[in-house]
């Protein structure tokens, strides 16, 4: 086979317009002596340029060649690279891109550097570097493949060349260049892909009913901890990347970093559909009926070049070529990003901070440049010399997981971390990680974890997650402790060599000049709060100790008989008391005594609810005890998902027997010390403790009264413990009187907490009454809004002894954990037994189920830790976590219970209109503007309208007459049965296969 002649001269055409551009675009900084122009474009990059470039930075040749691969021999589910960059992108728009654009970083590393010194900070480039050589290497390596089949051009070659293109734009014009061919890239990119798959598919060789019963794939019950590991690690992995944040910082401003990073991962996932239709396409194709000189079935040594054997055999002459230009695209997208991110750290972290830090500008200009052709060789020669092309793709963010996640992550919300605990967590992280071995550089397992597979050498076990876990627990404790060393006085301060003492917390203050940052003002350890040094934390502890010692012994429980039901429902046995118990909810009394915060994020259901428990929690405690809120919101959820994990619902309930005693004692005590207080005058009261409701805030009343009424039925924290009592008069008995004491203890909460808001109805009881001038509250006062949400630890604090403001600590962390727990078990609940059982795997055995439970019980806990970590309101996301719930599921859920001719297509049709409505509503708590403004609409307050209710009565009738009229429809002929897609009527050749109209 001769060399293709034409495709070669496409492909330099292509090459030649992505020079050019990048050199055009260069010249802006062709005149400029500063570093951050070629680093950061001046920080000049609006939307549509931040868009572009993120998502062309993520769509690598790895990430195209490598979904294919993976859905043509693995299937759909092995292909989670694409998903899980997305939600990556995601979670780093909403919480990490905005803290580093706002704190004017130049480089990612320069927190690290700020706060742990910058030799110590120096250190975590090198698990940098490595990543973005494997990187490098996983997508040269792709458009050599793709190259040398489709072209027969020597793949060596094209590499170099492809690098050599890539390095000249960069080193001509850094971000400015990249950004720029960016655009280019991207349009080549999408182009080409949606051109070819059509193609392909219409192939005369390609039968796809070959595929039909394994083109999702499966996960076998022994990869399910390897599944996970890999399924976390490119989550989480693809979160402490240089090539992203040099984006992030560039950008205008940190709403543009955001927004940028929310669209180009939708982006990201939609450019993702024609590899895996191209996956699809290779694994379905009798390769026998093509002119394929190869082997078949193809080899695994050839299976990583699926999509270029696509494009050569299935695909015109032309069209072919049109993906290599894709390809080729996609590869410099990420390559000339990648070059300069480690160049830019190099130059900014290692020789401006450590080797020459007095180099003049044009010193560093050219040594910036130097550094990117230094990176852009090694990353050619790394891709010559290794062949795999998907295990390098994942691999790449395999010590950026393990190693610099937990320390990104620690360093910018973990304020006591030291250069200590750094290390420690390093050194620890890396070990682990070296012990478990790697196949694909050939790194024999020297630690063999659980479930260790000897005759192949595999590691079952999620020992990266282990390790990664490891790390986050060593950089805590390590530096917990030796910051307490060093205060305490139990060693001398002469021994702090890493001057941990001199780095507590980042202080970064932009210059009035030129608006960049400046070095951090060091602060001494003795002027920071000492974390822990109130001795009644013992007690927090105690409480800690009990309700995990209870939930563990109720797990046994059900260790012994590890069934669905023994997990889900604790074996349908649970009697009246512990229905009772179980089923009296006090998760409410900390959202009850607080007010709006305009800074919520995210409302997903039982999510929303375990995060606002975690919060409530976390506030409090710091508030009352001087703990770091985030280290106490992470032990209350620790412990929660701890005893969920062993036990499910059973020591679930057995705990809630322990919590609501907790609770009752709690705040039996603490409530008549805060109402005899010498500061609270209850003359003060007057007529107004009752509240008011404004005229013209009827509607908003009625409405949210209704939500919480009614969206409070439709939840699975509920109906878990219903279907799990051991009859049906057990489970009615016990929720009447549930219901009624959860009224009396809402008397307590409400006696402590209400407070008065100007701008709201008036609500008025102890903290309205209470003269906080007299008390050794050093806040301003009256109370402002901000800190409404921490009135009733306020109280516990200010109005109360100490140890009886720790005993009400018990009683809110006992009221945190009794919900929360629930919430994260009911979540993974659904997902494993409507999700994962009823659609992914329905032959599931009950061991595996039991297995899946238990790991999403630890990923919705962790995803609710975050959230609350993030977040900062109380009330608003206790309110918010039942709209949904009322607008959507309420009248779902009655329709389908008491009207039996409901269908899918009502429905549906309901759940689009409801959530429409809902949506074009608006919601201030989110940002989200009002595109329908309903009657009694004011720019200054909303929607006074009750809109929620009516989204909820426009959902019902929707699904009435929808599935009044699609009955109709196809029972009398007007509709074909074949256009019934959903099934929801008997067809004529099986009529029972569904339940018509009655």
């Amino acid at each position: 086979m001769s060399v293709n002649i034409p495709g070669l001269c496409a492909v330099v055409g292509f090459y030649i317009v992505i020079l050019v551009s990048g050199i055009i675009a260069g010249r802006k900084t062709a005149k400029s002596k500063s570093r951050d122009d070629i680093i950061l474009a001046n920080r000049s990059m609006g939307f549509l340029i931040s868009f572009f470039t993120v998502t062309a930075t993520m769509i690598g040749g790895g990430y195209i060649n490598g979904t294919a691969e993976a859905v043509a021999f693995q299937g759909l589910l092995w292909a989670n690279a694409p998903i899980c960059y997305c939600i990556s992108l995601f979670i780093a728009g909403l919480v990490y891109a905005p803290k580093m654009r706002r704190g004017e970083y130049v480089t990612m590393f320069d927190p690290f550097q700020l706060k742990y010194g910058r030799k110590v900070g120096a250190l975590l480039f090198l698990p940098q570097v490595l990543g973005d050589l494997f990187w490098s290497a996983a997508i040269l390596s792709a458009l050599g493949n793709t190259i040398s089949v489709i072209l027969d051009f020597d793949a060596t070659i094209s590499v170099i060349i492809s690098a050599c293109v890539a390095i000249v734009y960069t080193f001509l014009g850094g971000l400015y260049s990249v950004a720029y061919t960016d655009v280019i890239q991207l349009v080549f990119i999408a182009v080409g892909l949606f051109l070819v798959f059509p193609f392909a598919m219409n192939h005369e060789a390609v039968d796809l009913s070959r595929v039909s019963d394994t083109w999702l794939g499966t996960i076998p019950t022994s990869s399910i901890g390897v599944y996970l590991d890999f399924t976390l690690l490119l989550i989480l992995g693809g979160l402490p990347w240089q090539t992203y944040y040099q984006r992030v910082l560039a950008c205008k401003s940190a709403r543009v970093a955001c927004v940028s990073s929310l669209v180009g991962a939708v982006a990201s996932v939609i450019l993702a559909i024609p590899p895996c239709v191209i996956g699809v396409v290779g694994g379905s194709t009798d390769w026998n009926l093509t002119t394929y000189p190869g082997e078949i079935p193809i080899p695994p040594s050839k299976q990583s070049s699926i999509l270029p054997l696509v494009l050569q055999y299935l695909c015109p002459v032309p069209v072919s070529v049109i993906g290599i230009g894709a390809v080729s695209a996609a590869v410099m997208s990420s390559a000339d990003s990648i070059i300069l991110a480690s160049a830019s750290v190099f130059t900014k972290n290692i020789y401006c901070e450590i080797i020459r830090p007095k180099a003049s500008d044009r010193e560093i200009l050219w040594v910036l440049r130097g550094s990117i052709v230094l990176v852009g060789v090694l990353g050619t020669v790394v891709a010559i010399t290794v062949n795999s092309i998907y295990g390098l793709f994942v691999l790449c963010s395999d010590l950026m997981y393990v190693i610099l996640f937990p320390q990104l992550t620690l360093v910018l919300w973990f304020p006591p971390a030291n250069a200590y605990g750094c290390l420690a967590g390093y050194l620890l992280a890396l070990t682990l990680r070296l012990l478990g071995g790697e196949g694909l550089l050939g790194l024999p397992a020297a630690l063999h974890y659980p479930w260790y597979d000897a005759s192949e050498d595999v590691q079952r076990f999620p020992f990266r997650t282990f390790s990664m876990l490891c790390c986050v627990l060593a950089i805590v404790v390590v530096s917990l402790l030796t910051n307490a060393m060093f205060l305490r006085g139990w060693v001398p301060l002469k021994y702090d060599v890493l001057r941990c003492s001199r780095r507590r917390t980042i202080d970064v203050r932009p210059s009035k000049a030129d608006g960049q940052a400046t070095e951090l003002e060091p602060m001494a350890l003795a002027d920071v709060k000492d974390e822990c040094r109130h001795p009644w934390s013992g007690v927090h502890l105690v409480f800690y100790a009990l309700t995990l010692a209870v939930g563990i012994w109720a797990g046994r429980r059900s260790g012994k008989n590890s069934t669905v039901v023994e997990v889900f429902l604790a074996n349908r046995n649970m009697g009246l008391l512990v229905s009772l118990f179980t089923l009296t909810d006090p998760g409410w009394l900390l959202p009850n005594p607080t007010k709006h915060h305009p800074a919520v994020r995210i409302r997903i259901n039982n999510v929303c609810l375990t995060t606002s428990f975690s919060l409530s929690s976390g506030s409090t405690i710091s508030v009352i005890m001087d703990l770091s809120d985030i280290l106490s919101i992470t032990v209350s959820a620790v412990v929660a998902v701890v005893y969920t994990f062993l036990g499910g619902l059973r020591s679930v309930a057995y705990t809630d027997i322990v919590q609501l005693v907790c609770i009752a004692v709690g705040l039996a005590i603490a409530c008549p010390f805060a109402v005899r207080n010498a500061a609270v005058d209850f003359s003060k009261l007057g007529s107004s403790w009752v509240g008011q409701v404004p005229t013209d805030q009827v509607g908003i009343f009625v409405d949210l009264f209704a939500v919480v009424a009614l969206g409070g039925i439709p939840w699975q924290v509920y109906f878990q413990r219903i279907l799990a009592c051991s009859t049906t008069d057990f489970a009615r008995l016990s929720s009447c009187v549930a219901a009624v004491m959860c009224a009396l203890f809402a008397v307590p909460p409400a006696l402590m907490g209400l407070g008065r808001s100007r701008h709201r109805s008036v609500r008025v009881t102890v903290n309205c009454v209470a003269d906080w001038n007299s008390t050794s509250y050093l806040g301003e006062v009256p109370i402002p809004a901000e800190k409404m949400s921490l009135m009733l630890p306020l109280t516990l604090r200010y109005l109360c002894p100490r140890p009886v403001a720790i005993v009400g600590i018990g009683t809110l962390a006992a009221a945190v954990m009794s919900s929360a727990d629930s919430s994260i078990l009911s979540s993974a609940t659904v997902f494993t037994n409507n999700i994962y059982r009823n659609a992914l795997r329905s032959q599931a055995s009950d061991r595996e189920l039991v297995w899946v439970l238990r790991v999403a019980i630890l990923v919705v806990g962790v995803i609710s830790t975050g959230i609350a970590i993030v977040a900062r309101s109380v009330y608003g996301l206790y309110v918010m976590c039942s709209d949904l719930m009322y607008v959507i599921l309420f009248p779902q859920f009655t329709c389908v219970l008491f009207l039996p001719g409901t269908n899918s297509y009502g429905g549906l049709a309901g759940f689009v209109i409801s959530l429409l409505l809902r949506l074009f509503g608006g919601e201030s708590l989110i940002g989200l503007p009002a595109v329908l403004k309903f009657p009694l609409y004011s720019e200054q307050h909303g929607q006074r309208f009750p809109f929620r209710t009516v989204a909820m009565l426009c959902n019902l009738l929707a699904i009435v007459l929808g599935s009044k009229l699609t009955h109709v429809a196809f029972n009398r002929g007007w509709l074909s049965p074949s256009l019934d897609i959903l099934h929801s009527f008997p067809h004529p050749l099986h009529p029972h296969s569904t339940r018509p109209w009655r």
